[in-house]
């Protein structure tokens, strides 16, 4: 246990999330054997990848949101992307293990490991708490109790080593998540404005962002929900402002996750440009 704590207290850590930094780091390997993009075969087995299963679903929901996805044309807008020098894949990775995958919280606050973790954090800091109220002190009136805790010498040093290092370990875990605590009235949509500010960021370092082209995918991706405050075509409601659509989201990604957002912009994407993998920095 001490060895594994060691390894991660050594860990620079990345403050993308896990899930997101998976949905990157699995995609050059897949990607090697997949068919020609666009064809029956390519979507097939991008429906195979979307049902992929070990034990349990790895990305429940992926499939439908795919046949929607494809049922909204969503695979014509993508091609003119591509067509201008988008990688699909890279794309599709995104939407099918990311944003279409149930398991992850739509709200950063919400992920289970995040809540996981602050309750551990307070379990330590409780323990180290009682033990200095407890053990340490000077002998107090009321404290006699103390003298029969069996610790003396050197065991209680490293105890109080190890309850330091995994509180440390565990705030700086927290910190790297590089979120702001949720305030009354605001929700910020984390894994779409993610999703959204991680391809904008990809298409402005290759092709260009094809503002209403963009929307038109993520509308179809369901990202972007459709409709606007006065009655108008289909085809108004999706050309109507997409750059101003689009960049409410990639200002939240920035003010909700400042780390995140240089990370993706200056390492993430100029990564997958050059060598189309990303692996989180470990020192």
């Amino acid at each position: 246990m001490k060895r594994n704590l060691d390894d991660l207290l050594k860990r620079e850590w990345s403050p993308l999330p896990g899930q997101f930094s998976f949905a990157l780091c699995d995609y050059k390997g897949q990607i090697q054997s997949l068919p020609s993009p666009f064809t029956p075969a390519w979507k097939q087995a991008w429906a195979v990848i979307a049902v992929s299963k070990r034990k349990v679903a790895l990305y429940p929901g992926a499939l439908e949101r795919l046949n929607s996805f494809e049922n909204h044309n969503g695979f014509d807008f993508l091609k003119k992307l591509a067509d201008r020098g988008a990688d699909p894949n890279f794309i599709l990775s995104l939407l099918v293990k990311y944003l279409w995958n149930e398991e992850v919280s739509a709200r950063e606050h919400q992920q289970p490991s995040i809540k996981v973790f602050r309750r551990i954090f307070q379990a330590v800091r409780d323990v180290h708490f009682y033990y200095d109220e407890f053990y340490k002190k000077p002998s107090q009136p009321g404290y006699g109790y103390r003298k029969e805790l069996p610790l003396s010498g050197e065991p209680k040093e490293e105890i109080e080593q190890f309850m330091t290092e995994v509180e440390e370990k565990i705030k700086r875990y927290l910190e790297s998540r590089d979120f702001r605590d949720s305030q009354k009235g605001y929700k910020p949509a984390d894994k779409v404005n993610r999703t959204i500010f991680t391809l904008h960021e990809y298409l402005r370092q290759t092709c260009g962002p094809r503002w209403a082209d963009f929307l038109k995918l993520l509308l179809a991706a369901e990202a972007i929900k459709k409709g606007v405050k006065k009655k108008r075509t289909t085809e108004e409601e999706v050309t109507d402002n997409p750059d101003r659509r689009i960049a409410k989201h990639i200002k939240s990604l920035r003010r909700d996750h400042p780390k995140e957002a240089v990370t993706i912009r200056k390492a993430v994407i100029p990564s997958f440009i050059k060598t189309g993998f990303y692996r989180p920095p470990v020192k």
